[in-house]
């Protein structure tokens, strides 16, 4: 499996501005295809910057805003 473009750091922070967007305009924002943005949403969906590869059980934010 290769490594991704993209640290977890910019997947959370890329998520988080993309709030209430469509998922074509969101992928088109953000530079990626629209199912790399939906396995993002699945994993990351919730954190903030403090739960990045530390502490994946404090999920705090609604993940159904799209």
């Amino acid at each position: 499996m290769s490594r991704s473009k993209h640290i977890e750091a910019q997947m959370i922070s890329a998520l988080n501005q993309i709030v209430g967007w469509t998922a074509d305009d969101a992928a088109y924002e953000v530079g990626v295809f629209k199912h790399m943005l939906y396995a993002w949403k699945a994993k990351y969906c919730g954190m903030d910057m403090r739960n990045t590869s530390s502490n994946y059980a404090m999920r705090t934010t609604d993940c159904a805003s799209w």
